[in-house]
């Protein structure tokens, strides 16, 4: 990201209901984990208000195990060759 252009920074939480499953993968009717999340994109602006697509954003907290991991965060990057490595370092405090 270079610091002349404009972004959209979008933040949303949520939380999902993680169904049930029996041992040969069927879901059962009742769940038992509500998974509560917050996902942010950063998208460059194409257009004076309109969001493009994402370059870069993060889960927290990562969903491992079919369930919440508050000691890890998924992280995105739509170009894995070149990764906005400031998201990591400014943003979530992280080499």
């Amino acid at each position: 990201m270079t610091e002349a252009s404009e972004y959209a920074v979008l933040v949303f939480h949520d939380r999902y209901d993680i169904p049930a499953k029996a041992l040969d993968k069927e879901r059962l009717g009742e769940s038992e984990e509500v998974f509560e999340y917050l996902i942010c994109v950063i998208c460059p602006l194409s257009g004076e208000y309109e969001p493009g697509e994402p370059e870069c954003g993060f889960l927290f907290p990562a969903f491992t195990d079919r369930c919440g991991d508050l000691n890890h965060v998924n992280v995105y990057q739509k170009n894995p060759d070149r990764p906005h490595m400031e998201l990591i370092r400014e943003i979530l405090g992280a080499e």
